[in-house]
């Protein structure tokens, strides 16, 4: 990270907020990341949980727009860490990467491998 700026390190819970665009990043901090992942990483799957829970709508027409429209906050935080390990990459990062790499996978192998996974586009014959 660079520290060209004066401006005060944003907290985590405010890096997936929608009205945060263009992203500061030059107040984002590598610390920042592993709470913010956590928390969406929660929220996806509450929602992922809410969505089960909902038989009637998990078998409509079509049960996977429920399931496309979670996770935004998780695809926000990704997004912008994405673009701060691609652009300004350093060992804070790519330390964080290390860290949420594997929760990342866990979280998805979860959604759609576990037991009660969601498998929307898989209907019995």
């Amino acid at each position: 990270m660079t520290s060209q700026t004066s401006a005060a390190p944003i907290p985590a819970h405010r890096l997936a907020r929608r009205r945060l665009r263009p992203a500061p990043f030059g107040a984002i901090a590598p610390e920042h990341f592993r709470p913010a992942f956590e928390q969406a990483l929660a929220a996806h799957r509450a929602e992922i949980d809410a969505i089960a829970a909902d038989k009637g709508r998990r078998h409509s027409l079509t049960p996977s727009r429920p399931l496309e429209r979670s996770g935004q906050e998780l695809d926000r935080v990704g997004s912008v860490f994405s673009v701060l390990a691609g652009a300004d990459t350093g060992d804070a990062l790519e330390g964080v990467e290390r860290e949420v790499s594997p929760l990342l996978a866990r979280h998805s192998n979860a959604l759609y491998l576990g037991p009660g996974a969601l498998r929307p586009h898989c209907r019995p014959l």
